[in-house]
């Protein structure tokens, strides 16, 4: 077979793939799988080549034990010759060839195939560990440094005279009448034997202690070990006759163990370019294919390259395929609705799971871990193998991610609603009854005041929160139960925390203000009546350990009552 009559056969091996691969794809979503016209395609041969260049460093890393950890290789108290050898390895890394022919051969025997190597930094070689001794500069040496209580003496005065010695006693005296008074005397200090000085209770009289540096063995053991790295840089060239620009773009974007998956690369040529680095060049000859396809008379181009039909050019066909659902999401963004109905959720989830990309998609969003839930657009452009505009799939992705928080929620918004309900008015109410009985004067007594309200909103959130997962939790378990499990979202009953924070935040601050603005006037005063109608209503007082609680906010200066102005 002649060259161009093989290049025919491939080329239109890879047209036919091609054309399949993409109405097989959107077979079901709207159309039919008929209505999808090839309407033919160019081949040509392409030639791709990728210049790889290893350069070899070393890489070090060193630790500090205490006491003795001597490796193998030992080198006492010389910290110069420690650094000699640690810059010995180092410069033996970058230029001795000897270490690097093992990773060279193992390039090498595995032929095209190992360009998938060149993703990432390969460890090729070890020196293992050197080390070396290093006094403790804290104690110099001994592992001990002087007592701080006793100042080394390791004596210290007497707690119980004084230093004096001797002790004041009181005593009872009669005289021969009768008649009794009390007097002092002194009395020798049994506890210091009369020296007004005991045994220092830090050191028990030693004067010294362990070294904290060190830990009491006086030196440290400074541990090396240095390993030669072998990292790539790639560089790629394209000579093709069709959409060249963007076969090379794609490649640049891609991995090299996803290309080598498609086409089979053989080794061009090596060369040591310098002592550090070491360039080998790959190359595969194979075929690069346009396909025109029409869908409703619309014309899209679509290009692959190698006989898997790796796709490297793909229209934004599902845009128009799905140009109803877009229109829609665009006229509730128009109308500022972005919050979705339940009944608007359940409508587009019927739409969406009739479709085979969207269906797949809204699987794939319902799935997604927790780092994946910020960027839903990544799984509708999977599903649509990347044949949609990055805007459509922005726009799709979110939808879904709001639909699925209504049909299949990760958390209830109302359960947590309601249980933080309760300690958002206590610190409303609270905070509004402190100052408007006590002014805010300065700066700092403002800045003082807005601290305690943000951690009194944490903590108390904070304190109702296990209550607030729990009801959570079951809540919108049973609500996910109205879809099948592969719609279901993980659950993330934790999510609303940060939320809530701020709302009881946003609550005590207006409560606040509140407070001082009736305490100038400006508002009328409240007296503590909001909180004691609610007492009253809720019956709050027979409710275990309310009183307590109730105590300890009143002992504060919280909900009481403003005291009545002298006439």
């Amino acid at each position: 077979m002649t060259a161009t009559s093989e290049l025919e056969s491939t080329g239109t091996q890879i047209l036919v793939r091609l054309y399949n691969e993409i109405s097989h794809l959107i077979d079901g979503n709207h159309v039919e799988r008929s209505e999808v016209r090839n309407q033919g395609g160019r081949y040509c041969a392409a030639h791709i080549t990728y210049k790889v260049e290893w350069t070899f460093t070393p890489q070090v890393s060193e630790q500090r034990l205490y006491g003795n950890k001597a490796t193998s290789i030992h080198f006492g108290y010389k910290r110069s010759a420690y650094d000699a050898e640690t810059t010995h390895r180092c410069q033996l890394s970058r230029t001795h060839h000897p270490l690097r022919t093992p990773f060279i051969n193992q390039i090498l025997s595995a032929g095209g195939s190992s360009l998938s190597n060149a993703n990432t930094s390969h460890e090729i070689w070890n020196f293992g560990q050197h080390s070396v001794h290093q006094q403790c500069n804290t104690c110099g040496g001994d592992g001990h440094v002087r007592c701080p209580s006793c100042y080394g003496s390791g004596r210290q005065s007497c707690s119980y005279c004084f230093g004096s010695g001797h002790t004041t006693q009181t005593r009872w005296v009669t005289d021969h009448r009768g008649n009794g008074h009390h007097e002092t005397y002194q009395q020798a200090c049994y506890h210091c034997g009369c020296t007004g000085r005991v045994n220092c209770g830090h050191c028990s009289g030693s004067g010294t202690e362990q070294c904290a540096s060190c830990r009491g063995n006086g030196f440290f053991t400074d541990i090396t070990t240095v390993s030669v790295h072998a990292t790539p840089s790639v560089q790629i060239n394209v000579h093709s006759q069709l959409s060249a620009k963007q076969l090379l773009g794609y490649l640049t974007q891609q991995n090299t163990a996803t290309i080598t998956r498609h086409l089979a690369f053989s080794i061009l040529k090596t060369q040591n370019t310098m002592d550090e680095t070491w360039q080998i060049q790959y190359e595969v000859h194979t075929t690069a294919v346009e396909l025109d396809f029409s869908l409703r008379s619309k014309t899209y181009l679509a290009a692959a390259i190698g006989p898997s039909a790796l796709t490297y050019l793909r229209p934004p066909v599902f845009d128009d395929i799905f140009t109803e659902e877009l229109t829609d999401l665009q006229k509730i963004e128009i109308t500022k609705k972005t919050k979705l109905s339940a009944r608007r959720a359940r409508t587009f989830f019927s739409t969406y799971s009739g479709q085979p990309v969207l269906d797949k998609a809204m699987q794939l969003v319902a799935n997604l871990e927790r780092e994946g839930f910020t960027s839903p657009s990544d799984a509708v452009n999977a599903a649509c193998q990347g044949y949609i505009s990055q805007a459509s799939a922005n726009a799709l992705g979110k939808c879904m991610k709001s639909l699925l928080d209504k049909i299949s929620p990760p958390n209830s918004f109302w359960s947590w609603m309601l249980v933080t309900s309760i300690p958002a008015t206590v610190l409303t109410l609270g905070a509004q009854n402190w100052l408007e009985r006590n002014p805010i004067s300065g700066f700092w007594s403002l800045a003082g005041v807005g601290i305690l309200v943000v951690a009194l909103a944490f903590a108390s959130v904070l304190l109702v929160s296990p209550i607030a997962v729990t009801v959570s939790a079951a809540t919108s378990a049973y609500r996910r139960r109205s879809v099948p499990p592969e719609y279901r979202q993980k659950p993330r009953n934790w999510q609303p925390f940060g939320r809530f924070v701020r709302i009881t935040l946003l609550f005590g601050l207006l409560g606040a203000a509140s407070g001082s603005l009736s305490h100038h006037g400006y508002l009328p005063r409240m007296n503590n009546q909001p909180m004691q109608s609610i007492e009253q209503t809720l019956r709050l007082h027979k409710l275990p350990y309310y009183n307590q609680a109730s105590a300890w906010m009143h002992f504060n200066g919280f909900f009481q009552p403003q005291s009545p102005t002298p006439h």
